[in-house]
């Protein structure tokens, strides 16, 4: 029943993260690298290669209880990758024009 719980939260954050203006993709992966969920356009590989980005930063950023929060850009897109109880979230954004 718990573990169901979880999964319809998961999900509902999942969505919510994917109506935000400019997200374009977002995938989340649990602590060994699976992929939980992805949006279509996300290949589930990338799972495990934020979550390897995601623990490399804390390293190199050991702060304590906070995870940092690691930015890739390049000039259209943005990548946000960040850990929170155990689950590694990548939101890709596009830039908007100024």
């Amino acid at each position: 029943m718990e573990s169901s719980i979880m999964e319809s939260r998961l999900e509902f954050e999942f969505n919510e993260i994917q109506r935000q203006e400019n997200v374009t993709g977002c995938v989340l992966a649990d602590p060994k690298g699976l992929c939980l969920l992805a949006s279509p356009n996300i290949k589930n590989e990338v799972a495990g290669l934020v979550t390897a980005i995601a623990q490399h930063a804390s390293l190199i950023e050991p702060s304590g209880n906070t995870q940092p929060i690691v930015l890739l850009e390049n000039d259209t897109r943005q990548c946000l990758i960040h850990c929170d109880e155990g689950i590694t979230t990548a939101i890709f954004k596009k830039i908007q024009n100024n």
